[in-house]
């Protein structure tokens, strides 16, 4: 049995911390991926995430501050070069 560690963002320390541990059998495929931003003006987040590979380009709200967003993929951060955030 392997152990896959997630890398979410932690609302109160606004940092990439550990989160959960997931257990899966050798022959299992773990594919999601997230994106998390500060809305503007606010403390709260904005998240969307999926399954598969990460999207290449990503439609958030108007109201989310794109500059502070990270793309995690498999527990990756993603470098923001290969994705595109689209308002």
């Amino acid at each position: 049995m392997r152990v896959a560690t997630f890398i979410t963002f932690n609302e109160n320390v606004e940092t990439l911390n550990n989160r959960c541990i997931l257990f899966w059998k050798e022959d299992a495929i773990c594919t999601c991926w997230s994106y998390t931003a500060k809305y503007k003006n606010s403390s709260r987040f904005y998240r969307v995430g999926g399954g598969g590979d990460f999207p290449k380009s990503l439609r958030v709200p108007s109201n989310v501050d794109v500059q502070n967003g990270k793309m995690v993929d498999e527990g990756e951060l993603i470098d923001s070069n290969k994705y595109r955030i689209i308002k």
